[in-house]
């Protein structure tokens, strides 16, 4: 993605907690990207529902529009944006409407739901076409942000949860030590380790063998959407478990590339 100086405005789709406002203002902040941040909350099944209505040949911002109550919402969402991002939970336990009197197993739920998050990672896969935008998912939910005792955490690097226990994730990465700092204190440097943490999270979700840092092409492949989901799914069909991991930090490693090889010095590499 290419880095532009001027400021630019910046959709993000999230599901509306105040956790995700605060952590993407200081995650562009820290790296001195320069946005205007608009943040338009909703579901991302109630999302996926609308968008199938119209077998998703539809821009996303107005399948949003039909979806939203705020009349002000509806009119920001006829604005134009540079780049536009959806950062959701996987929320494997969540029920659709006509489901929801219905008592169903969490297994069967997630198993179905994964289908849907495949579907939609394989649609939005580009943030600089304003009718689609880029999805990242985070397993099981945002919080696994700080799902560790330190900015970079090797327990993490294995870190993984039953999906019977998922509805508690948030209780459990309450517990770990990071969940006691605020994420206005967060520097640069602490984002940076829980990029890079996450990026070697990647190795053990796609299976890829190898001890070094993956290169820009590798990370390039593992780092796909659709391919973390499809892994994702095979973990929870095979074991009932999810591997814990936040997709949503890669924003920054895709947003400004391996220009002037911004990626190798990231990681290190160079």
């Amino acid at each position: 993605m290419e880095h532009f100086k001027s400021k630019m405005k910046v959709l993000i789709i999230v599901e509306g907690q105040q956790t995700e406002l605060e952590f993407f203002t200081k995650l562009f902040s820290v790296f001195d990207v320069p946005v205007e941040l608009v943040f338009v909350a909703n579901n991302l099944y109630a999302l996926y529902h609308k968008m199938e209505m119209y077998h998703f040949e539809c821009d996303v911002k107005d399948a949003l529009a039909e979806l939203v109550n705020s009349d002000e919402m509806k009119e920001i969402l006829k604005s134009k944006f540079t780049y536009t991002y959806l950062i959701f939970d996987s929320d494997l336990q969540n029920k659709a409407p006509a489901q929801r009197s219905m008592n169903i197993p969490i297994e069967q739920l997630a198993e179905e739901n994964l289908d849907k998050l495949k579907e939609m990672a394989r649609y939005f896969t580009d943030e600089t076409d304003p009718t689609i935008g880029r999805l990242y998912i985070n397993y099981p939910m945002m919080e696994s942000y700080r799902y560790c005792d330190s900015f970079y955490d090797e327990a993490y690097l294995s870190a993984i949860i039953p999906i019977s226990m998922m509805k508690d994730f948030k209780e459990y990465a309450s517990q770990k030590r990071l969940s006691g700092y605020n994420i206005s204190t967060y520097t640069k440097n602490n984002f940076e380790d829980l990029i890079r943490m996450n990026v070697h999270k990647l190795k053990t979700v796609s299976d890829m063998e190898c001890d070094e840092t993956p290169s820009y092409q590798q990370y390039q492949t593992i780092s796909v959407g659709a391919k973390i989901a499809d892994n994702q799914s095979e973990m929870v069909l095979h074991d009932q478990k999810l591997s814990v991991i936040n997709t949503s930090l890669f924003m920054v490693l895709d947003y400004f590339g391996n220009k002037h090889s911004f990626y190798d010095k990231f990681m290190n590499l160079i």
